[in-house]
């Protein structure tokens, strides 16, 4: 590992830029309430999130875009909300996380959705069915809403998350030491995590199963395999972000790729092959989207966490993979070694994706 007093003085000396911003979005999948068709008004986006039967998008200005079903008001945006950066979205409302750190809530919210822990400050969000899940800035996982099946009751044990996803009655934390935890209703073992499962990066939760992408690039999934949604292709490549509709998985490969499998049949795993490179994915029940760079992905190059921003936590991640390291994702040189062109390489890059 180089020395961090090095590593603080070549930070400084080094101009850091933002990456270019995404493109557009793009939806594919069911249609039924025209949640696969994105308004023309959405603009160049910067994330992209799915509800039961509706879509979310943040503006590269930081305003939200919504369009889908809208008979509990999930798509009735307020007026006022400005410098979003994350979106989710449960089966009747819809959730915006604003750079300050404070959580919104509109829509349905008869089981409690809306009510957002008093003084709360997240740095993640997630939307299930009827409940929804926060990482505090702190690092600790708060959930509220719906809680028949134990849903929204943080295990006690839990600790620091760097990574949360919400399915139809259950939860998923993925923690800063690389560990699972799930929580809630366990009817298909959606909640029996791989014991040996190490190493993990980000979580995504579906109706009935769960998805994990490890910090080696592989995908891991449990739960129902019914429609083949936890048949993980063979020789998938390297993953950089998963996501989870009711019973279809789609994974972000490296480069910008998607590729999806599970149910089929509203055309949700039938990714278009015009499609272009992505930047970002997400799932709705029984559709899916991407946020598109258009030509390059490489503004998220360095977001080792996941979390749609290339900052102190990612070069942590760098520093401690530093020397030979073939496998790792934070080899972004591909030469089978972390070091200075890497470090280079994510100082580039420093900032917001998008």
């Amino acid at each position: 590992m180089p020395d961090l007093r090095s590593v603080i003085a070549a930070t400084a000396a080094v101009a850091i830029a933002p990456g270019a911003a995404a493109d557009s979005a793009a939806a594919w999948g069911w249609n039924v309430s025209g949640q696969a068709t994105v308004p023309a008004s959405t603009g160049p986006v910067r994330a992209v999130a799915g509800g039961y039967y509706h879509s979310l998008a943040v503006r590269s200005n930081g305003t939200v875009a919504a369009w889908g079903f809208n008979g509990n008001g999930q798509c009735n945006v307020p007026s006022t909300l400005s410098s979003v950066v994350a979106v989710a979205g449960g089966k009747e409302c819809s959730m915006a996380l604003r750079a300050d750190g404070t959580v919104a809530v509109w829509g349905g919210t008869g089981f409690g959705e809306g009510n957002v822990p008093a003084g709360l400050l997240a740095k993640s969000i997630a939307a299930g069915d009827y409940h929804a899940l926060a990482i505090r800035t702190t690092g600790g996982v708060v959930a509220w809403g719906l809680n028949t099946s134990g849903q929204a009751t943080v295990p006690a044990t839990l600790g620091a998350a760097k990574s949360i996803s919400a399915g139809s009655c259950h939860s998923l934390a993925a923690q800063t030491t690389g560990r699972v935890v799930a929580w809630g209703c366990d009817s298909a073992g959606q909640c029996a995590v791989p014991p040996t499962l190490a190493g993990v990066v980000q979580v995504a939760a579906g109706e009935s199963h769960s998805v994990a992408a490890r910090s080696t690039g592989a995908v891991v999934a449990w739960g129902s395999n019914a429609q083949g949604q936890c048949a993980v292709p063979p020789g998938l490549g390297f993953a950089r972000q998963v996501a989870a509709g009711a019973q279809h998985t789609l994974v972000l490969l490296d480069g910008g790729d998607v590729v999806a499998f599970g149910s089929n049949a509203y055309g949700q795993c039938s990714v278009p092959g015009t499609l272009g490179v992505a930047a970002g994915i997400a799932a709705g029940a029984y559709h899916s989207l991407a946020d598109l760079q258009g030509v390059s992905n490489s503004f998220c190059l360095g977001d080792l966490t996941l979390d749609r921003a290339v900052d102190a936590d990612d070069l942590g991640n760098l520093l401690s993979a530093w020397g030979p390291a073939p496998d790792s994702p934070a080899d972004l040189t591909r030469d089978g070694v972390v070091d200075g062109d890497d470090l280079g390489q994510m100082l580039g890059a420093w900032g917001p994706c998008g």
